[in-house]
């Protein structure tokens, strides 16, 4: 069964239901205060009887002749048959027989034939029985309920028309929506939602539907711009770890054969070299796909001020020709995993003792405006192609072939700093110096 018609047999269904209980209920209450008004004439009838000592079977005759409500009455003799004093017209009212009498003597009751009957004693012993016909009554209830029931019938017919009516726009609506959704599922590419809506609910579901569809093709471009990068990303590492194992190979196929001395410390040392080098390779392949997934180790609160000024005294040790001009803000706390952010700033002055002659100037800032830290690292070095500074980070997100094999790092050291900082919810950029190298310029948040 389709919503709209399920929605219209619904409404319907409890309308209905209310307006025949309203109608039962009201043909009910009448019934009831006609027999009540029948009552209220029997007993007028029994006590204007009862209340004449002198004559009551006369006073009851009297009473019945001038009531509204045409009333029967019936007297029983001791020792004598029931007998009816005064009939109704067109009316042959049975005569009560002993258990029947004996109950109207406690109020009025209704007999099986359809009458309303009462009775009481008079003074000589005699009974009076008083009673009317519930005829007229009992047709005024079934006329009631065959209009009550015609009525139903009218309304629940009409209530159906305007009730599909009303909710034909809506539920035709709605079905489309659903038509989209399995679209959708089905992996259709070209859907088109529609943007008219015939009330606020469906416009609604129609706008989120629309978001979810834009989040679905959103989230399909971005795999596929991550599977692009991974399978980038897999081709460059598998070469960078394919050439240091070709140079190990060649030279344990040297070492196999008869060599000098000197020639055997030579290949074990190039051996080493290319073993660390891997090494290298694979930790940082490491940490990169460590950074953004959960990992045993929980971000805590770090100072960073601490942690600047460590390594700009590292690099003054190791490197004490080169003039540093460092200004670093106290008190500048971050919220990070220590290891991630240790090699993202470490990283930078790696590069600045791998790539820049040991003289070159070095400048170091951090400091902190509202809700963000700030740290900058330049040098006086030969910086970057300007192709590199218009493309920004997006540069490192590969292997750095030239710096790899010069330096014998990874490569992947930009890329590192890059994703550790977007992890903490900061960035950092690349900007040429005025000192004539590079500019790294990182802003991380501040937790307070």
């Amino acid at each position: 069964m389709r919503l709209r018609t399920r929605l219209t047999t619904a409404v319907v269904i409890v309308s209905s239901a209310g307006t025949l209980l309203l109608g039962g209920v009201s043909i009910s209450e009448v019934r009831n205060g006609k027999i009540d008004a029948v009552d209220r004439t029997l007993l007028a009838v029994t006590e204007q009887a009862a209340s004449n000592k002198a004559d009551q079977l006369g006073a009851a005759l009297l009473a019945a002749d001038q009531s509204r409500t045409a009333v029967a009455l019936g007297f029983a003799a001791s020792g004598a048959g029931f007998t009816w004093l005064h009939e109704l017209p067109d009316e042959n009212i049975p005569s009560p027989g002993p258990r029947l009498l004996k109950a109207a003597f406690a109020g009025p009751l209704t007999t099986s034939d359809g009458y309303r009957m009462t009775a009481i004693r008079l003074r000589d012993g005699e009974e009076l029985v008083v009673a009317a016909s519930l005829t007229d009554i009992g047709r005024q209830t079934v006329s009631d309920i065959v209009s009550l029931a015609t009525f139903w019938v009218v309304l629940s017919l009409f209530m159906w028309v305007v009730i599909r009516l009303l909710v034909r726009r809506d539920t035709a609506q709605i079905e489309r929506l659903v038509a989209v959704a399995s679209d959708i599922a089905a992996g259709v590419e070209d859907v088109e939602i529609p943007t008219r809506a015939s009330s606020s609910e469906v416009g609604t579901l129609a706008a989120a539907l629309r978001r979810l569809v834009t989040s679905l093709r959103g989230a399909v471009l971005a795999e596929q711009a991550t599977n692009a990068r991974m399978q980038e990303f897999l081709g460059d590492a598998s070469h960078e770890l394919r050439t240091p194992l070709t140079v190990i190979k060649g030279y344990l196929e040297l070492l196999e054969r008869d060599v000098e001395p000197q020639q055997r410390e030579r290949a074990l040392l190039r051996m080493r070299t290319e073993a660390q080098r891997m090494e290298l390779l694979i930790e940082d392949l490491l940490l990169l796909a460590e950074v953004g997934t959960p990992v045993p180790e929980q971000p805590e609160d770090l100072d960073l001020t601490a942690l600047v000024r460590v390594l700009v005294d590292d690099l003054r040790e190791l490197q004490p020709e080169r003039p540093v001009d460092a200004s670093i803000a106290t008190g500048v706390v971050v919220r990070a995993i220590p290891s991630h952010l240790h090699r993202a700033i470490g990283n930078a002055f790696a590069n600045l003792r791998r790539h820049t002659a040991p003289t070159v100037p070095v400048r170091v800032h951090l400091l902190q405006v509202g809700d963000e830290a700030a740290l900058v690292i330049e040098d006086g070095g030969p910086g970057l192609p300007a192709s590199v500074y218009e493309t920004g980070m997006a540069h490192f997100r590969r292997f750095d072939k030239s710096r790899s094999r010069a330096s014998g790092g990874s490569g992947l050291g930009m890329s590192i700093v890059a994703a550790v900082m977007g992890e903490l919810g900061g960035s950092v950029a690349i900007e040429p110096s005025d000192l004539g190298g590079l500019r790294l310029r990182y802003r991380f948040p501040i937790r307070h």
